[in-house]
């Protein structure tokens, strides 16, 4: 069985730093839940070059980039059990290298492949069995690429009203078990 995941949001916590780095550099105080592209730009906390600019300092290695709650741990477990796993993010250039030197760090010695920023991401998805983003954005169009869609919790997504077709889960351990038991 072959599984894909984003990275960023799945397996690298991005978006705490994102945070932080919206309060240290510009004194920008907003809630994780809140903390999304259409919610700060829309109410005129940042626009959208500010956005931007934080999301790329998140994503440039600059600063730790912290895993997302036992993500490595499930990810060699499902390697271990012989699944093939490979990465499909939006990162490209020298941010894809950032990514790509995190999975080295954490032993992760999987795949990954960079589609660029906004661009879909179902030629890199082709083939795969199982797909993990927390973006419905990006796995809506995959629908009908890959089976078993997997749309990952958190704070900032709730809200979002996942269509029948994807899985909503809150952790790795879900994931797992789902890979594990319901594929």
């Amino acid at each position: 069985m072959r599984i894909g995941s984003d990275f960023d949001g799945v397996i690298a916590n991005t978006h705490m730093l994102k945070v932080w780095l919206a309060k240290e550099k510009m004194g920008i105080d907003v809630l994780p839940a809140e903390f999304r592209r259409e919610k700060v730009v829309g109410r005129g906390l940042m626009t959208l070059e500010q956005y931007r600019t934080i999301g790329q300092g998140a994503m440039g290695g600059l600063y730790p980039i912290p895993e997302v709650e036992q993500a490595t741990f499930y990810l060699h477990a499902l390697a271990g059990h012989g699944y093939s796993i490979k990465l499909v993010t939006s990162r490209t250039g020298q941010m894809l290298e950032v990514a790509e030197m995190w999975l080295w760090e954490h032993c992760l010695n999987f795949p990954i492949a960079g589609t660029g920023y906004g661009l879909p991401k179902n030629k890199e998805c082709e083939g795969l069995d199982v797909y993990v983003d927390d973006d419905l954005e990006k796995l809506i169009p995959l629908i009908g690429t890959v089976k078993h869609l997997l749309f990952f919790s958190w704070p900032w997504n709730l809200y979002e009203i996942e269509p029948k077709e994807i899985t909503r889960v809150g952790s790795w351990w879900e994931i797992y078990n789902y890979i594990r038991y319901e594929t």
